[in-house]
């Protein structure tokens, strides 16, 4: 069943009958027997707020409940709208602390004018002896802001009707005791902004775009099954990981032609004819495989730093049967056997410490000393020094430690432990993003030539692929477009840097 909403009927405006001013702020008394307070707030902004809605007190023919004694503990008279800070004894009909003769009205002071130049008269001037609360910095911030009382008046009166917010600077901008000497956050050099790509991409282009896509994952996902058959394969030495090497294996399983009479190319064909693949044929390959050897590099170094310290210690642990024999010393719960519980974990932890600066301790026992010289067999020579430190040094240069982390694995598989991925694979058929520059927009996506200098008219070939009028391409923050994407095919990363002097690099 469907509920209806009640409809409530707004409340009807108050008649006011009288009007009674005082330092803090108005009273006004309704025709219907109500009192509306309104008062300045103590240390904020000067608009009269709308403090209580208080019935007024009803008067009957015999007494009443004010000037009643009776009701009241204490002998003296007590108003329900008499404020707590007010110490002022002969003001006590006043719920503000005011004198008799207050009112705009009947004061001929005031002559209608709530905000006269008499400080005593002022609603909004503070009293600093009576008010414990009393803060005179908005009042020095306006003097400063409008020296003329006829514009401050004037100000005041429009608050009061809400015409206007304070031009009230904040606390940092105008305090003079504030650091203005902090140092400003540095400019923005790069960013990216985020859309769909069908809502930037001109018509005609997608088809290309996908299949561009479609390569870069294979040549990605091959390279990577390369690495991995390379180091498994017992009959090949152990292949050289870095970036311009992994360059180089992108650019061979590409091309048939690309790195000839090399030892790389041998391998690579013995590959590419094991599996029975097919060369792409990629034009102009060698700027998309400097994209795709520094990812996968990262990946594997990322994976060094990340997990080999903790399979070391893993590995260490299980050749000890650490957990079985501590499991067997706490059995015994004697005082001698929860000592050679504690002798036991500490010299297994003075193992591990020995593994990770590299050195062999002469007072170890025998299968101690032979699994601390095995480990340190594996780790590259070079990096072994007085001051040598696994943990650190895996942060510090995890390219050395790939070939180390590759022959851990072994370890595992010999032992028949668990394994581990040394090497990270490119499995998943969801294509991630590619990097889509000016170059690679001539050649693979547009089928012009390379271009021999980034310049503007080879940036202005932008604008035929996506458009670029788009509000996503405005300049903002002094960044424009870096004319570079990456793009998965559904979505699209437009990157956003500053415009550098001149002619910028190959972006």
């Amino acid at each position: 069943m469907k509920r209806h909403k009640r409809h409530r009927s707004p409340t009807p405006p108050l008649e006011l009958e009288s009007c009674q001013q005082s330092k803090s702020g108005f009273i006004f008394s309704s025709v219907d027997g109500f009192k509306v307070a309104l008062r300045r707030r103590e240390g904020r902004s000067p608009t009269p707020v709308l403090e209580a809605r208080i019935p007024a007190p009803l008067e009957t023919e015999t007494e009443s409940l004010v000037d009643n004694p009776a009701h009241y503990d204490d002998e003296e008279d007590h108003d329900p709208f008499e404020d707590p800070f007010d110490d002022d004894e002969e003001n006590d009909n006043d719920p503000f602390g005011d004198e008799e003769n207050d009112s705009p009205v009947d004061n001929p002071a005031h002559d209608g004018n709530p905000f006269t130049d008499d400080e005593d008269d002022n609603p909004f001037n503070e009293d600093e002896d009576n008010n414990p609360f009393y803060d005179d910095t908005e009042q020095r911030r306006l003097n400063d802001l409008f020296p003329d009382e006829e514009q401050r008046g004037a100000w005041f009166e429009d608050r009061l009707h809400g015409r206007l917010h304070p031009p009230i600077s904040s606390d940092s901008d105008s305090d003079p005791d504030s650091d203005s000497d902090s140092e400003e956050s540095p400019p923005k050099k790069h960013s990216t902004r985020k859309c769909s790509l069908r809502a930037v991409l001109r018509p005609g282009h997608l088809p290309a775009i996908l299949n561009y896509i479609r390569i870069v994952q294979d040549l990605a996902r091959h390279t990577t099954y390369l690495i991995k058959w390379w180091i498994v394969n017992p009959n090949l030495p152990f292949p050289i990981l870095t970036k311009d090497k992994i360059t180089h294996y992108v650019e061979m399983i590409n091309s048939a032609s690309a790195r000839r009479n090399t030892q790389e190319r041998v391998v690579v064909d013995m590959y590419m004819n094991t599996f029975q693949l097919q060369h792409h044929g990629l034009l102009y390959c060698h700027q998309q495989a400097l994209y795709l050897a520094e990812s996968i590099l990262t990946n594997l170094e990322v994976n060094v730093q990340e997990h080999m310290y903790a399979k070391v210690m893993e590995y260490v642990n299980r050749q000890l049967m650490f957990k079985t024999e501590v499991k067997y010393l706490s059995m015994d719960e004697s005082p001698e056997g929860k000592t050679r519980l504690e002798e036991y974990r500490d010299r297994v932890r003075a193992l591990k410490e020995d593994i990770r600066h590299g050195v062999i301790d002469a007072t170890r026992l025998p299968d101690e000393r032979r699994l601390a010289r095995r480990f340190l067999s594996i780790l590259p020579p070079e990096r072994l020094n007085d001051n040598f430190d696994l943990a650190m040094d895996l942060h510090k240069a995890p390219e050395a430690y790939v070939q180390a982390y590759c022959k851990l694995n072994r370890f595992y598989e010999a032992m028949e432990y668990p394994l581990f991925n040394a090497v990270p694979l490119r499995r998943t058929h969801v294509q991630s993003s590619v990097h889509i520059d000016t170059t690679i927009l001539h050649v693979n996506i547009l089928g012009l030539p390379q271009p021999r200098e980034i310049n503007q008219e080879a940036k202005s070939k932008w604008d035929e692929v996506l458009r670029t009028d788009k509000k996503i391409f405005k300049k903002y923050s002094g960044l424009e477009f870096g004319h570079s994407i990456y793009t998965d095919g559904v979505a699209v990363s437009i990157s956003m840097q500053v415009r550098r002097g001149g002619v910028d690099g190959r972006s």
